[in-house]
């Protein structure tokens, strides 16, 4: 029993360490997707601007004629 007790012991002495580095790369990779996805969504948010600048002249070219 006591050898069970001591492995449990090695067990938890190495479980923060891999449990620190499980949650760092966890962190990083939600880091990283967080950004791109902001991007994309910030780029879709500039294409819409755009097509809608666009459409906006064309009705404003339309109305002239």
């Amino acid at each position: 029993m006591d050898e069970d007790i001591v492995g449990g012991g090695d067990l938890v002495a190495y479980s923060p360490i891999s449990y620190v580095v499980v949650v760092s790369i966890l962190i990083n990779i939600i880091e990283k997707t967080g950004n791109s996805d902001q991007l994309i969504g910030q780029r879709l948010l500039l294409n819409v601007a755009e097509e809608d600048s666009k459409q906006k002249r064309l009705r404003e070219n339309k109305q002239e004629d």
